[in-house]
């Protein structure tokens, strides 16, 4: 996720195994995980790579989110009890300490940007879904940290989910589809990006 191992770069158990001073069965349960949530490939008689992303792959996934997120948001007013309420204020709390503390700390802006569009995804209330939700999660995880290592998309994206939650607390349902659409679309925009500035950089 950090761009350690490329695209296209193969990973071999061993030394995996000798990087990380461990046995190789758990060197090859993770790389079994990996290649199930769709980070790596399983190449017969070639080996195990890191997955290249095509521009429409990354756009598929964007667009699922932007569809699945779409119901959650629309199931919402029935969803919201005090309880989430109270969730949703402690969330955009902590969105605006990250905001407003000075230095930047990636894992926060991802913890936090996490816990939201999960919470998104819950409002479905359709197990279906959540485990669809689940198996692209990987996935998604892999594309916040590509787009929250910029600080200032970092900012700008918690100023979105802040947005997009007082949308919701004022029932206004269309409006926060809306701000989830085109934060959705920034996401893809910023990751797509550098996805290709790594590229070029290993040329």
């Amino acid at each position: 996720m950090n761009g350690v191992f490329a695209e296209g770069e193969q990973l071999k158990e061993i030394d995996l195994a000798e990087r990380f001073n461990v046995s190789r069965s758990p060197v090859r349960e993770a790389l079994r995980r990996l290649s199930g949530d769709g980070i790596l490939e399983i190449s017969p008689n070639r080996g195990i790579f890191v997955r290249e992303f095509s521009a429409k792959y990354i756009a598929d996934v964007l667009e699922l989110r932007i569809i699945l997120e779409k119901r959650g948001l629309e199931r919402a007013p029935q969803m919201i009890t005090s309880e989430i309420k109270r969730e949703m204020l402690t969330i955009r709390g902590e969105m605006k300490y990250v905001i407003s503390h000075g230095s930047y700390n990636l894992e926060k802006h991802d913890a936090i940007d996490a816990e939201f569009h999960n919470l998104i995804m819950d409002f479905n209330d359709n197990e279906f879904i959540s485990e669809v939700a689940q198996t692209i999660s990987a996935l998604n995880a892999m594309f916040r940290n590509v787009s929250l290592r910029d600080p200032n998309r970092a900012i700008e994206s918690q100023m979105e989910h802040i947005a997009l939650i007082d949308s919701l607390l004022e029932g206004k349902i269309e409006t926060a589809t809306k701000i989830n659409e085109g934060h959705i679309e920034r996401t893809k925009k910023r990751v797509l990006t550098e996805l290709e500035k790594r590229r070029q950089a290993r040329l």
